[in-house]
């Protein structure tokens, strides 16, 4: 469909390489629910983070599968017991960044 190929992300991963924009990429697999996001959400951002190496372009991705090792309340999900653990991981990336800025 051409209305997903323009507004497809992995297709302009060269523009935030472009940019200098710093990437991160959270994603783990719903506990493989398909009734859950992050079940379908994982193939794509698996095909961004190969484009980003295709690229030759640095970013921080981290697939926590079933969430069993990320986080005490982590199931894999779209929820906040990823999230959280998302954030721990994160904002220390984020203000190391800024500092250095």
């Amino acid at each position: 469909d051409w209305r997903w190929n323009e507004a497809d992300p992995v297709a302009h991963m060269d523009v935030l390489a472009r940019a200098g924009t710093g990437v991160t990429i959270y994603t783990g697999n719903g506990g493989g629910n398909p009734a859950e996001p992050e079940f379908w959400v994982q193939s794509a951002s698996q095909h961004a983070k190969e484009r980003l190496d295709a690229l030759k372009y640095p970013a921080h991705y981290v697939d926590y599968g079933n969430g069993s090792g990320w986080g005490e309340n982590c199931n894999g999900g779209h929820n906040y017991g990823c999230w959280a653990q998302d954030l721990v991981d994160y904002v220390p990336r984020l203000e190391a960044a800024f500092a250095s800025a």
